[in-house]
């Protein structure tokens, strides 16, 4: 599972150094993506019960924490797994996670909105609209690009979003409004339980652990 994105782009309207993601006391330097990665991949593959990390800062960039990610990892299920982070990937084109077995193989770029499958006797492709919700989330993206639109950056530019279809800025409105939803009653909040929320903080925690003590630790 590889991801990399270069921090001054992250916010264009403002300098990068001025705000959290530049500092890692203050989550940034990639550490809160480590949180969100390792709540997907515990989704995909279970929950991790060792991890073997490294934090380096190998970048010009004036942050204050490291620039890149690199994590072994274990699961409870048996699989194995590496997941490679960092804040200087130009260029990106976001995710690229690929799940492999004997019996084949998952593969899915971010800027594809389709999920390849492998199997050795058949090389299909499953569309994003195939999902039960893709309407949902098309309408989402035409109102996220519309929320986009209307800002204001006091400096600097906001980057446009058009919605022809699937915006990605559309899972947060989404995920937001799930929240709030729950919060006022409307709707049993179903994207994640506080044991899952805890074993990925743990699990964040154990790759800290690890990274300063420079081996692989369990997850407890």
């Amino acid at each position: 599972y590889s991801l990399g994105n270069y921090l001054p782009d992250w916010h264009p309207y403002e300098d990068y150094r001025r705000f959290y993601a530049s500092d890692q006391n203050l989550g940034g330097a990639g550490m809160d993506m480590l949180l969100h990665e390792l709540g997907a991949i515990h989704w995909w593959l279970g929950r991790t019960t060792h991890v073997l990390a490294r934090l380096t800062k190998v970048s010009s960039l004036e942050i204050k924490g490291p620039d890149t990610h690199d994590i072994l990892l274990r699961f409870a299920n048996g699989a194995v797994g590496f997941f490679h982070h960092d804040v200087i990937e130009r260029g990106t084109v976001g995710r690229h996670i690929r799940i492999v077995c004997e019996e084949g193989t998952i593969e899915w770029h971010q800027n594809q909105s389709a999920i390849r499958v492998y199997t050795g006797n058949n090389n299909a492709e499953i569309g994003f609209d195939k999902a039960s919700d893709w309407q949902t989330a098309v309408e989402a993206s035409r109102e996220a690009a519309d929320l986009v639109a209307a800002q204001h950056a006091g400096s600097g530019h906001i980057p446009v979003a058009a919605a022809p279809g699937f915006t990605y800025e559309s899972c947060y409105l989404r995920e937001m409004r799930h929240f709030t939803d729950a919060v006022q009653g409307r709707a049993p909040y179903t994207m994640c339980s506080v044991r899952e929320e805890l074993n990925t903080v743990a699990a964040f925690h154990a790759v800290l652990n690890s990274a300063g003590e420079g081996r692989e630790l369990p997850v407890a």
